[in-house]
């Protein structure tokens, strides 16, 4: 992605990346056009950031890996997945997903100044351009304290522009509701660009590298998310100049918004629901909505993830 901006790359500045995802971004760093791009990791060496926002009355905002554990400590005031509602018009069905098909126990509220909708966690509102702006302010801070970490303290000061990676579906609206947060975070976004297209430009990096195979290459991306799977098929001509990358024609992009690594978990914490009700006679889901049987349901979540990651390379495994 920032290659491809290499000609808008400040003399004196660095061009950043963030991978707009449900449960995570991903942060890239380009400090000159010449360099390679570096992966910029978050507070916990990760290289991924949770995309969590606790907001507490009377409280400073608490992002990213801080936040994780917030959510089953103060369900109500810690959010995630709302760049999936983010410049959304009210009423969209997007919202019922997320609040019945995902069980996050906050509610969608109407936002009649801009027609669209604003989380409500308690009796505290909060507009979703405004807390997607404290995520992209965050990556902004990951990015300065990274350049410094690797020297590059003459350009930590100006890391403000960015290119934003964002899902096939987007809308327009959408899309400029994430300029607009990208902004008040204080960043300069350079442009935007699709998940799959951004696979697409890095395969054509390599391949340019590359002397085996044809001028041309026929290429399917799959990307499966937390959420939501994009699939796009590419042409990519490879030109013999070394200096250039050569073109890349998408042919086609498809996506289903509510299949992806998530389902594997939901399926499997259904099966595990069973088979609990079968042995003990308890109803879990009978006692959700209540702050408890919210957070059982939440520990049971995490260890459907854990079970399906383990499962990939194991046969079996035993389940607590």
């Amino acid at each position: 992605v920032v290659l491809g901006l290499c000609a808008t790359l400040p003399a004196q500045g660095a061009l950043f990346a963030v991978d707009v995802g449900s449960s995570f971004f991903k942060i890239a760093v380009l400090t000159s056009p010449t360099s390679s791009p570096e992966i910029v990791l978050d507070e916990g060496a990760n290289r991924k950031m949770p995309a969590f926002v606790s907001l507490r009355k009377g409280e400073d905002p608490v992002v990213g890996a801080s936040a994780l554990p917030m959510l089953s400590l103060y369900p109500n005031s810690t959010f995630t997945n709302l760049h999936q509602v983010l410049g959304l018009p009210t009423g969209h069905p997007r919202m019922q997903y997320l609040q019945q098909g995902l069980r996050f126990p906050w509610t969608f509220t109407p936002f009649p100044d801009r027609g669209t909708i604003q989380v409500q966690g308690g009796d505290q509102p909060h507009h979703i351009e405004e807390v997607t702006s404290l995520l992209l302010q965050h990556t902004q801070q990951l990015v300065k304290g990274h350049l410094q970490h690797q020297g590059h303290t003459g350009i930590k000061a100006q890391a403000s522009n960015c290119m934003l990676v964002v899902p096939a579906y987007y809308s327009i609206p959408q899309r400029v509701a994430l300029v607009k947060a990208a902004k008040l975070a204080g960043l300069q976004p350079q442009g935007l660009v699709h998940r799959t297209t951004a696979a697409a430009v890095q395969y054509a990096t390599q391949a340019s590298l590359s002397t085996k195979g044809t001028n041309v290459d026929n290429v399917l991306i799959i990307d499966v998310g937390a959420y939501s799977t994009e699939v796009g098929v590419f042409r990519v001509h490879r030109h013999s100049a070394k200096t250039s990358l050569g073109t890349i024609k998408a042919k086609a992009i498809a996506w289903h918004t509510e299949v992806g690594g998530y389902a594997y978990d939901e399926a499997l914490s259904r099966w595990l629901l069973d088979q609990f009700h079968e042995q003990t006679g308890v109803q879990v889901e009978d006692d959700s909505d209540t702050l408890e049987g919210w957070r059982a349901l939440r520990r049971l979540w995490a260890e459907a993830k854990a079970v399906k990651e383990k499962l990939s390379a194991n046969s079996a495994i035993p389940l607590k």
